[in-house]
This record gives structure tokens, sequence and C-alpha cells, in this order.
């Protein structure tokens, strides 16, 4: 007992002395304290299904069984050893998005100070902790989340390179990009933006580019004390990184690319890499269909990426987002500058390239990376506010003007994190998040209730159960991940658009129970008419009765059961 006081009392001395690590430590704790409870509230998403299912097939030795589809493994080998956390393969497979998502807000942390200071990125944090597009997918087992931590890392890595100008950043910076690129053809946008993470050196340091830094220059971003621009970092890259650096700059960061491309084209190595450049002609343009058709599907997903960003960053932050940009770009602050670059490049090219292949727009989880420049954006208008207004009042009445911008501020996002964690169908959500996630064919609503029951059948006598899905997704993937072992089931997949029975479950029924769970797809709302069926239970998608999963008992053909 005496051993744990001293240690409590150690730990409390320790954030006592340093406010940077206290700060942080803060922001984790309220980080885990908004992703961890009631994590399975939400239903089963379509995608979510496929990589856990692909994650448990990963445990069997099929490594690359993403690469079927197209998708790059990385994901799924990350996942696989924590599906059996908490029992529960939906639960294992959303952990790691949590863990990525804690991941992901130290590096926006640890990003701020180097671009700002410490306070900066203590604030940085609170906003990526309390941002409604953070949390949502911090909270679901997709990709995205582990891409937007090896994204941040990546940026920070380059930050740091361009500052140092050290040869050991480039196994760095080329390993992050090679693992990135194993986990999702989005990272390619890294090799847009990390050049210019150049822009972040002190002029002085330039190789002759503008003159030596002067005071106003220290004012709009270049401190004299301190990493926060990388003055102190010169050391790193040696006397060596003072001569030629913009040279020094390209030999570094087209080393890391090749080293980068290296780790990805391992990849080659399986007959189904191919796959990956297929499906990214599906859902992406290519440079051909960019030229001849620039602008066919540009501004409906510019209108569409303003408006689920207005929505989901929440109407405040991106606006004062945009507005500190902007503000800092005419105060010449190269920090601006850089965040400028890469909200406008995920903005631009998903816009450009972004294919309405399966819906009829570009998703937010597509270009979820553009979140953290929001965030430094929203920091510099709050510099903004302070030094040409809040620092001019004086007494109480700075106060009440702090406080009353926190809330306007804050008040938004906190208010929607709290539905979204306990009640995510009343939650404030961009049309296509709500769509995808409750109320429409991609939702899994009624896969739990389902299971249970074609679990308590199949402790009984064996079963088979059919499920209107041929391919990867809902419902046979959800099938498959928790029923897939289960001696007493089979499971049968059969096409979502077919007119008749499938012959196995016709000859099935004549000798056990034969069940059917049927999801509704667009242009197949229900199940034929003429099928024998009995229909056992029906689950809306968050209420909407246009969209459903059912599950059906198929009534015996032919001879009587005994």
């Amino acid at each position: 007992m005496d051993e744990l006081s001293l240690k409590s009392k150690r730990l409390c001395h320790y954030l006592g002395t340093h406010p940077f690590g206290s700060g942080l430590f803060v922001l984790l704790a309220l980080y885990f304290l908004t992703r961890l409870p009631l994590l399975g509230n939400l239903p089963i998403f379509y995608d979510e299904a496929i990589y856990i299912r692909w994650s448990q097939l990963v445990r069997e030795g099929k490594f690359l069984i993403s690469l079927t589809d197209g998708v790059p493994p990385m994901h799924t080998w990350l996942m696989s050893p924590l599906l059996d956390v908490f029992g529960d393969p939906l639960l294992g497979g959303r952990l790691l998005s949590v863990i990525c998502g804690s991941l992901t807000l130290v590096l926006v942390v640890l990003l701020g100070k180097e671009l700002f200071d410490e306070r900066k990125g203590i604030l940085g944090g609170l906003l990526y902790v309390l941002c409604p597009q953070a949390i949502w997918y911090d909270r679901i087992a997709i990709i995205e989340p582990l891409l937007l931590t090896l994204f941040v890392l990546a940026i920070y890595v380059s930050v740091r390179a361009a500052k140092s100008l050290a040869w050991h950043y480039v196994f760095a910076l080329g390993v992050v990009l090679g693992v990135s690129l194993l986990t999702k053809s989005t990272a390619q946008l890294l090799f847009v933006i990390i050049p210019f993470a150049y822009l972040l050196r002190p002029k002085g340091d330039t190789g002759g580019v503008g003159p030596p830094a002067k005071e106003k220059d220290k004012e709009k971003g270049f401190p004299a004390k301190g990493k926060a621009m990388g003055e102190s970092h010169r050391e790193e890259g040696g006397e060596k990184g003072k001569s030629h650096p913009f040279r020094r700059w390209l030999a570094i960061i087209f080393a890391s690319y090749f080293l980068g491309f290296g780790i990805y084209n391992l990849l080659r190595l399986s007959p189904k890499f191919g796959m990956i450049s297929s499906r990214t002609a599906v859902a992406t343009k290519t440079l051909g269909e960019v030229v001849r058709n620039p602008f066919d599907v540009f501004f409906s997903n510019v209108g569409e990426i303003f408006t689920a960003l207005f929505i989901f960053v929440t109407p405040v932050i991106f606006v004062m987002g945009i507005a500190g940009i902007i503000w800092g770009i005419r105060e010449r602050n190269r920090v601006s500058y850089f965040i400028g670059i890469w909200m406008a490049s995920v903005w631009f090219i998903e816009a450009v390239i972004s294919k309405h292949w399966m819906f009829e727009t570009v998703l937010p989880r597509h270009y979820l990376v553009i979140v953290p420049s929001f965030l430094f954006g929203a920091l510099e208008f709050g510099e903004l506010l302070w030094k040409k207004w809040i620092a001019r009042v004086q007494g109480k009445g700075k106060i009440f003007v702090v406080t009353t911008l926190v809330v306007i501020t804050l008040g938004f996002p906190v208010f929607n994190v709290v539905k979204i964690v306990a009640w995510p169908q009343e939650a404030i959500l961009p049309k296509w998040v709500k769509f995808q996630y409750l109320t429409d064919w991609p939702s899994g609503y009624g896969i739990r209730e389902c299971v249970s029951f074609l679990e308590r059948e199949a402790s009984r006598r064996h079963i088979t159960v059919g499920s209107n899905m041929a391919g990867i997704g809902l419902p046979t993937d959800a099938l498959e991940i928790y029923l897939g072992k289960n001696p007493n089931v089979k499971i049968v997949p059969f096409r979502y658009e077919s007119k008749d029975v499938p012959p196995a479950l016709e000859k099935a029924s004549l000798s056990e129970p034969v069940y059917v769970v049927y999801n509704m797809f667009p242009g197949v709302r229900f199940f034929p008419n003429d099928w024998d069926v009995e229909v056992i239970s029906s689950y809306p998608k968050d209420g909407n009765p246009k969209m459903r999963m059912f599950l059906l008992k198929l009534n015996p053909h032919g001879k009587t059961r005994q």
C-alpha cells in the first residue's frame, strides 16, 4: 500500500511539474471516456463485416485475403489479434480504431507543438477529442482511423525532417509512407503534401530564398526560442544541413518516396496485386479520365464535401478553420501556407477524382485526413481573436468574453459527441453518414437479433441459413463472423436479386430447418411473393420501414419432414 501511495505521489508530482505531459494525460483520459463506452451501440456496418471477416481469415493463414477485393492488407493484419479481446469480434475490431484514434490524438498534439507551441498543441488535441467526425470513425471498425494515424505521423515526421534535414528521417519517413500505402491508396495524397513541409523552415535557412528572419517574421510564426519552428533542430542535420538545404530536402523526400514505394511493392509478390489497381479504377478517376472530363463530378463533390464538413467538423470549427488559414496567409505565415496546402490538396484532389460508383457522392470517410487541418486553422483563428480583440478587454469582461467564446465553439461539439456515444440515431450527422450506418441497406440493424435466434436454434439441431449476398458484405460476412465455426450451422449465400429459392436451400428444407437472413438492397426491397416462407421477424433500419432486415423460415418442399 505504501509503495502504491509513493507511486501515486510521484505521478502527481510529475504531472504538477510537467504541464504539457499533464495536459496530454488529461486529453487521453477524456479521449477514452468518449470512445470506449457503449462501443457496440451502433449496429454492425457493411464494410465492418467485411474487414472483420477478413481478419478472422488472416488468423487461418490467409494473410492477403483482402487483396481479393483490391484492398491492401495492413488493416486486417493489425485487427486480427484484437478480435477476441472483448469476446465479440465487432468490439474487438472497433478497438483497433479506438487505439488508432488515441495515437492520432497524441500526434495531433505533437504536431501542434511543432507548428505552434505546447499550449496550442494541447488545444488542438482537445478539438480532436471533441470533433464529431473524429469520434464517429474512431468507434467504427474501418480502415480510415488507421490511415489518419499514419497520415498525421507522416506529416509530423516530414515537418521534423524539413527542419533538421537529418538523413535518418529518410528511413523514418519512408517506412511510414510504405505502411500507409499498405493501408489504403488514399495515402498517395501524402506525396503531394509532404514536399511543402519545407515552407516551415525559417527564412534564414532557405538557402538564399528570402532575407533572414526579422522580428516581425517571428511574430508570424517564427519564435525566437524553442522548437516551434525548428530553429533548434539545426544541430540534428549538422553543418552539412546548412549547405544547399533545398537540394538536401529534395534528396530526403525522393529517397523516402523510393523506400515507401519499395515497401508497398512487396505486394507484387502476390498474384492478386493487380486487384488493387482494378479496384482503384472503379472508385477513382484515372489521369486520362481527369483530362477528358475534369469537372464531371468536381462541383457536386466540392459541394458535398463542404456540406458534410460543415456538419461533421461543426459549423463554428469549420468557419474558424478556413478563416484562420486565410488570415494566416494574409499575414504571410508559413504555417498557414502549409496547413492551407494540406486542406486544399485533400479537398481538391478528392473532388476531382472520386467517382460516384456506388453512392451518388464522395463519402466523408474518404476525406477524414482533412480534419486536422481544420483544427489547426481554428487554432490560428483563435490566436487572431486573442490578439485583435480579447487581449484588449479588461477585468471581468475578459472572463465573460472567453467563457462565451468557449461555449460557442465547444457547445455543439460536446452536445453531438454525447449523442454519438449514447444515442447515435439522434446525432446530427451528414446525409450519407446516416444513410450508410443507420437508415439504409449498408446498416446492420437486425444482425445481432438474427444471430442470437440462430444460435439458439443451432444449440438444439443442425440448421441451414441462407443469406442474400453471394459476395462480400452483409448479411453473409456478419453471419460468418458469428456462426462460421458453429458445426450445427451451414451458411448458403445467394445473389440478392435471385427470383427463385436457391436449390441448396430447397433441398436442405426437406431434412432440417432452413432460415434466411434477407437484407433489402436498392431495387430489391422485398423477397419474391411466391417464396413459401414464414416471416419470423423484420428489423427496420433505424425505424425506416422502407429498408429492413428480414429473418425468414423456409417452409419444406416436396415430402413432409418426419
